[in-house]
């Protein structure tokens, strides 16, 4: 924990008395829900109180499910956690029914407890902002045994409350709440009455389920996704896109028998209905001749009088029917082997069961979990599912009673590996991230409000050439970000640097726009960040997981800095301060109550930071002394770091050469041969849209002249009301920007507001174009003028028009030629991105001795 900073157990964000996170909507005006800690935030954070959740099926019937969901809660409470069993009545016979379960999970408040654990739909609707999902299955039904081609001519009532739904189901709107989609199904069902459209299963009640369980399970809501099994993972439909979940097995559900040597005979032990194929071990068994042998079949189920006539009358197979579990041992501990013959299981208790018991498996190749769990001729034998394969293996342990032990010791190997209080242990404490591959010096992570891999601004810039750095050093990096909706997932960016992006909460997001909307639309992401990180969980995981095998922490500007340093910090850490962060903002937030607010956010964020930090770089000194200014710091504590070009991926035109390229430009887009061209490149960072808009009204003093907008900033600006000489071109790819670079007769920076330095300019310096700029534009470069013609705004439209009247005669080729040299010897990203390598290298040898 950060000395001074007092650890909330849920993140509340205030102007004055207006909360702006809650339970339930998070309603400004609405006081703040009291909850346990957040979890998963490193040593300083302890689960004290826990719930498991799971449906109570109607009717009712106890299966491995329910064991399951007990001994889970006992183990828990056996970690000196308060837990608690909470379940909900839910009936499957309609897809109303089926609603109606998912809205009642839906609705329930866990707020009181620090984890929430689930495993079974629709129990994974609850709310929570530490919700581990520990998948047994979905409704399978609806999901990979189900048949799209029986319910293909299926269509929905030609009304618009059905129409409304299928446009949904074909393609859910980015942010979708699982509840909006209950509430577009209603209607729907309301209109199909008994129709068996409205049933389980159909096309109507798949399509709903399987979008409500993807919903449900989004990384937005569930801070960790687990499986029962490889078969569970692995399944298409099981988990949402970009979701991959860790595996971890169950244990054994009944007490650890004594050792006890094997019976005779062979038993089965399941529901008696169609998946669980005990047909096919009756027939296997059949065809063996010896009279002594003996198959008990324990359980009942809808398919006992089919069963019983597949039996046919032989009087050594008996049906046991429901036993108890002191019973279910003793059949384990009298019998020779257990026979487990299902199809496509997600996992199967009964083999695992069996292996602790120490008794040979039986099972098919398709039994699916069973099948995983068993290594063939090992601790179990893998038949083909077939009665002639299945009879033979049987036929195997029969005669070779010796090899049949054997399989059974090695079977209680296996079992023992899996444990409730090691199972318990990994469902409360995330897993940490592997140590730094072979060869790589060490591991840094680093952390961004923003992902790094293919993002375009020049933040993304700068931290994947500074990281890249790294990499090439021989570091293992890698970046946890928050994601933008959609873009959750894994990325390797280049070698030995890598990143994961996860995507807020829906708490984070819905505070987060709440916060938007105060301070006049303006994007607050990055600020926000920095005061709703505790509420996104799997954010809070992922770095957990990264910094418990790191060597250095790495903050991509302030606003995750706090994370770090409350959930590692032994861990070194190094800001790199892309800008004099309390400056810029100022600048865009609005001067009131709100923009107060978040201006103070700003400048915790930042002071915190720099505190913290081992290391604190800027790219000017300006930003540098305005850092050490702010947090009473000594002058040169924070160190000059420029921002740089890529000479490399920059195509050098010389000012000389640069007619030569214009007229291809210009035809390429369109523009009048007699015109010259005006460039301006920029993302939607918001000072770029505002210098835009200074272009939009210098284009109208210089008819003459074809402006060229180049960036996602041109999504901003009104196309409209833009004047002919301009071209709103928006994102470009690299061979048109290299195009640009080439054939453009003078560039354009009129910044007004920003911080840091302008990469833009560094790459208009680096391509030769001759640069006309605001001195705000050229921030960062000492003696601009030399390089630039550096103009105030009032005198802007003039500057341009000398520089494309007469570039030689107005100096601008000669200092386009100097620029280039400027770069060279001073911004290339090559030399600073090996400087900054250098200062890690520092750090962490410093550290270690």
């Amino acid at each position: 924990m950060i000395p001074g900073q007092e650890m909330v157990s849920d993140p509340v964000v205030s102007i004055g008395d207006r909360c702006l996170i809650g339970r339930g909507s998070g309603i400004v005006g609405q006081p703040p829900a009291a909850t346990g800690p957040i979890t998963n935030r490193g040593p300083a954070m302890r689960i004290r109180t826990a719930a498991v959740v799971a449906p109570s099926p109607v009717p009712m019937r106890l299966g491995g499910a329910e064991r399951h969901w007990e001994m889970l809660r006992r183990s828990l409470e056996d970690r000196g956690i308060a837990a608690d069993l909470v379940k909900v009545p839910v009936r499957e016979h309609t897809l109303a029914d089926l609603l109606d379960g998912y809205e009642a999970f839906g609705l329930i408040d866990l707020s009181h407890v620090d984890l929430v654990i689930s495993g079974k739909y629709p129990a994974w609707m609850v709310n929570h902002p530490n919700h581990v999902v520990w998948m047994l299955h979905p409704l399978r039904g609806l999901h990979d045994t189900y048949n799209p081609a029986a319910h293909e001519s299926e269509t929905l009532p030609d009304t618009p409350e059905a129409d409304a739904l299928a446009a949904v189901l074909a393609d859910p709107p980015a942010g979708i709440d699982p509840f909006d989609v209950i509430d577009l199904a209603r209607p729907v069902l309301d209109q199909l009455g008994d129709d068996p459209r409205a049933g389980v299963p159909s096309r109507l009640s798949a399509a709903v389920i399987r979008l409500l369980d993807h919903l449900a399970l989004s990384p937005r809501r569930i801070s960790r996704h687990l499986a029962i099994s490889d078969v569970v993972a692995g399944r298409s439909t099981y988990f949402p896109p970009g979701v991959v979940p860790e595996v971890l097995v169950p244990p054994s559900c009944l007490p650890d028998p004594p050792p006890s040597d094997p019976g005779s005979g062979f038993l089965s032990v399941g529901r008696l209905d169609a998946p669980k194929r005990v047909e096919l071990a009756i027939d296997a068994f059949r065809r063996l001749d010896d009279p002594g042998l003996t198959l008990t079949i324990c359980g009942d189920g809808p398919g006992r009088g089919q069963l019983e006539r597949s039996a046919d009358g032989d009087d050594r197979i008996r049906f046991a029917g429901r036993v108890t579990d002191a019973e279910l041992a003793d059949l384990y501990a009298r019998c020779a082997a257990v026979v487990v013959t299902p199809e496509a299981e997600d996992f199967g208790y009964v083999a695992i069961e069996a292996m602790q018991a120490g008794r040979a498996v039986i099972t098919t190749t398709d039994s699916g979990g069973p099948a995983s769990l068993a290594t063939d001729g090992v601790d179990a034998l893998v038949a083909e599912p077939n009665p002639t394969s299945l009879a033979a293996a049987m036929s195997e342990v029969a005669t070779r009673p010796e090899h049949a032990r054997k399989l059974g010791e090695r079977g209680r190997v296996t079992a023992a590996a899996h444990s409730w209080p090691a199972a318990a242990e990994v469902l409360v404490e995330p897993p940490t991230a592997p140590p730094p591959a072979a060869g790589r010096t060490g591991r840094v992570v680093a952390v961004s409000t923003y992902p790094v891999a293919e993002w375009p601004g020049g933040g993304p810039q700068r931290a994947r050439q500074l990281l890249g750095a790294l990499a090439e050093r021989g570091w293992e990096v890698e970046v946890v970000a928050l994601a933008p909706d959609g873009t959750a997932g894994r990325h390797v960016v280049t070698e030995g640097l890598s990143e994961v992006t996860v995507e807020p909460s829906a708490r984070h997001a819905s505070a987060e726009t709440k916060l938007r909307r105060l301070t006049a639309n303006v994007a607050v992401s990055d600020i926000a960040a920095s005061v709703l990180w505790p509420s996104s969980p799997q954010l809070l995981a992922q770095i957990g997981r990264a910094l418990g095998s790191a060597d250095l922490a790495v903050a991509v500007q302030p606003y995750l800095a706090t994370a770090v340093l409350e959930l590692a910090p032994e861990v070194p850490l190094v800001l790199d301060g892309h800008n004099h962060e309390r400056t810029l903002k100022a600048q865009m937030l609005p001067d009131d109550e709100a923009g107060h607010w978040m201006l103070d956010r700003v400048a915790e964020a930042e002071g915190l930071a720099t505190a913290g930090a081992v290391l604190a770089v800027a790219p000017t000194a300006g930003d540098a002394r305005a850092l050490e200014a702010d947090h009473g710091l000594a002058t040169g504590s924070v160190q000059v770091l420029p921002n740089g070009v890529s000479l490399q991926d920059v195509s050098y035109t010389p000012p000389e050469q640069r007619s030569e390229a214009a007229p291809a430009l210009r035809t390429r887009l369109g523009l009048p041969v007699e015109q010259a061209v005006a460039l301006f490149v920029g993302s939607a960072h918001r000072p770029n849209v505002d210098a835009a808009s200074e272009i939009l009204d210098i284009a109208r003093a210089l008819p003459d002249v074809s402006f060229v907008l180049a960036g996602e900033h041109t999504d901003q600006l009104d196309a409209h009301t833009a004047p002919a000489n301009v071209s709103l071109l928006g994102a470009v790819d690299d061979d048109l920007l290299d195009a640009l670079h080439s054939g453009a007769d003078v560039a354009l920076n009129p910044m007004r507001t920003g911080g840091g330095s302008n990469l833009k300019v560094l790459g208009y310096f680096a391509a030769g174009i001759p640069v006309v700029s605001t001195p705000m534009g050229v921030r960062g470069v000492d003696d601009a003028g030399r390089y630039a013609s550096v103009a105030t705004a009032d005198r802007f439209a003039d500057a341009v028009r000398e520089v494309v009247a007469d570039p030689g005669g107005s100096g601008a080729h000669r200092r386009a030629a100097e620029a280039r040299t400027l770069v060279e010897e001073q911004f290339d990203w090559a030399a600073i991105g090996a400087r900054f390598a250098d200062m890690v290298a520092g750090i962490v040898q410093t550290s270690e001795r």
